[in-house]
């Protein structure tokens, strides 16, 4: 039986997603394969099926299985906590990195919302400067814009 992915680990029970079908009661046997920093490549545990539920999406099929664990014995309860702390490290790292995602999506499209801002206050100011002049209300060259630092009006 694959692993596809796994759900829950308590200190009773292993929850995963697997494409094999067992029949509840099942007697199983996992060998779970550990990630590679750790220094023992895998972990096997015996347990009890005490759920196997089909799930359908687009045409392909999974399977949520529950094993309730057998007693396990000291060493390998420890290593089964360490692998439990990784996953939870793990969920965390990865959500965490989605977050950064979106908040760096968030900061690009306001970066360029502020060009598009300070392009438009630039545009009003030469306009306004213009009208202002034709009308004879302001002196000409009284004011211009700083080419050498596009977008911002410096007064002369």
């Amino acid at each position: 039986m694959k692993i596809l992915q796994v759900i829950d680990v308590t200190d009773d029970t292993f929850t995963f997603l697997s494409n094999t079908h067992m029949d509840k009661g099942s007697e199983i046997k996992l060998e779970i394969r550990l990630p590679e920093k750790m220094p023992i490549k895998s972990l096997t545990i015996k347990g009890d099926l005490i759920q196997c539920s089909l799930f359908c999406q687009n045409g392909s099929s999974i399977y949520l299985i529950e094993i309730k664990t057998c007693l396990l014995s000291e060493v390998n309860r420890k290593i089964l906590a360490a692998y439990k702390d990784y996953l939870e490290r793990d969920k965390e790292i990865k959500k965490l990195r989605h977050d950064y995602n979106i908040f760096n999506e968030a900061v690009i499209e306001l970066k360029e919302n502020f060009r598009h801002l300070a392009s438009a206050v630039l545009l009003f100011f030469n306009m306004a400067k213009g009208v202002l002049e034709s009308a004879g209300k302001l002196p000409p060259d009284k004011t211009s814009i700083d080419q050498s630092r596009p977008n911002h009006l410096t007064p002369e």
